[in-house]
């Protein structure tokens, strides 16, 4: 009997236990099988994208298949948001198309564009919801390397050095021009050109991110012409562009000068008749009397 009656009690207790266990079972299966899969589901995209390229596909995560998602974003054409530097375009699968844009073709650390999505599910539910997408530009989009010269002398020692690279990238040469000297430091070459003519300098940055980039930069080697002198100006002054076909040495002989010359001896010549002729003309004793001490032989 005893034996009997807690077999008894046993069962009674399992019983009670299993119908209290299944009742909260049953309820919470009856929530769930009443939510929509707008209230289990939500969209999610990387919340932090690295790109190494001016454009770049992502997929929706978080969603059942047949999900369809549309940008409400009016005025971009497909659907999506375009402010400062990121584009962004939602197809109805999810997708999402990121494109860097930038007039300067810099880009900045971190970019971001946020876009509001209507979400319809497959069971017929919707909802909006809206998300933000960051965008990190690698490094080699941040920056344009650049040597600092064009011109070079040919046969001098010149140094090129390598512009718009942060500290911590490195430069590798690839190419350097057929028969001209060049030696590496750093970012830095040392150029000797032996002969005149154009070349290129074909290098490799590789930036601290992971990122890369090949650059080329064309150089064109000269011979310096020397500038010419202008010759001291000598003889007498004269106008511009008027030549008289002499020089100093002719000025000084052309120049009339009291010197007992043929033109210096015509000249008192001509003075000694003028004197004679108004002597003869008021008589030679007045003449002689207007100039003491002068006798005339007349």
């Amino acid at each position: 009997m005893k034996k009997r009656a807690l077999v008894a009690a046993l069962c009674c207790l399992s019983t009670a236990s299993a119908t209290a266990v299944a009742a909260p079972v049953a309820t919470a299966q009856t929530a769930t099988a009443k939510k929509t899969m707008a209230d289990q589901f939500q969209p999610t995209y990387p919340e932090w994208i690295r790109m190494d390229k001016l454009t770049e596909r992502i997929s929706v995560g978080g969603v059942p298949d047949g999900t369809k998602l549309t940008a409400l974003n009016p005025g971009v054409s497909g659907g999506g948001n375009e402010e400062g530097e990121l584009s962004v375009r939602v197809f109805e699968d999810g997708e999402v198309w990121l494109w860097l844009i930038s007039e300067s073709d810099r880009y900045g650390k971190t970019v971001s564009t946020t876009v509001d999505l209507a979400v319809e599910y497959p069971d017929g539910s919707t909802e909006v919801v809206t998300h933000t997408f960051t965008v990190h530009p690698a490094e080699k989009l941040q920056h344009n390397p650049t040597i600092d010269k064009s011109v070079i002398e040919v046969g001098m020692t010149t140094t090129v050095k390598v512009l718009d690279i942060p500290s911590t990238a490195s430069v590798t040469l690839l190419k350097v021009p057929q028969d001209w000297n060049v030696k590496q430091e750093g970012n830095t070459f040392t150029v000797i050109p032996p002969v005149e003519g154009n070349g290129e300098f074909v290098y490799k940055v590789a930036f601290s991110d992971g990122t890369s980039k090949v650059i080329t930069n064309s150089v064109q080697a000269r011979k310096v012409v020397p500038k010419p002198t202008t010759p001291k100006e000598t003889g007498n002054p004269q106008l511009p562009g008027v030549d008289t076909g002499t020089d100093a040495a002719d000025d000084k002989q052309s120049t009339p000068a009291f010197s007992g010359g043929s033109s210096t001896a015509g000249i008192i010549a001509g003075v000694i008749g003028v004197v004679l002729t108004i002597a003869l003309s008021i008589g030679g004793a007045a003449f002689a009397g207007l100039i003491p001490g002068l006798k005339l032989p007349f």
